[in-house]
């Protein structure tokens, strides 16, 4: 991934967040996970990199078996990410973020599924 799409600041930021949760550059998870407590993550954008400025979307989603749980780690990626100025590499940061509603899940084995939108913004 590199870092001039926002690649390395999504993952410098998320590596520090949610201990114990598996983390996926994937829009799917993989069906060898078995945990319904998991983050997948993308670029979900395209790229406006004009002259002096450069911005991109990226889509986090924020799985879990209960909805509270769900919430609460949607918040955390939030608070992690939300006006948040970062130099990774050659390039310094900047990110905005909404939290979109809550997915139910769609069966018993399913789980509980909320997005995240991280808008990155660079200079």
């Amino acid at each position: 991934m590199a870092d001039y799409m926002g690649g390395e600041y999504i993952n410098s930021v998320l590596g520090g967040i949610l201990d114990g949760v598996n983390k996926y550059n994937a829009r799917l998870i993989p069906s060898k996970e078995k945990s319904l407590d998991c983050v997948s993550y993308w670029r979900a954008g395209n790229i406006s990199a004009a002259d002096e400025f450069f911005q991109v979307l990226w889509q986090v989603n924020v799985y879990s078996g209960s909805q509270a749980t769900a919430e609460d780690n949607a918040q955390t990626v939030k608070d992690a990410f939300n006006r948040t100025s970062m130099t990774v590499g050659d390039y310094t940061y900047f990110s905005i973020v909404d939290i979109l509603p809550v997915i139910p899940p769609g069966s018993d084995q399913d789980s509980f599924t909320v997005p995240v939108q991280i808008l990155i913004r660079r200079r």
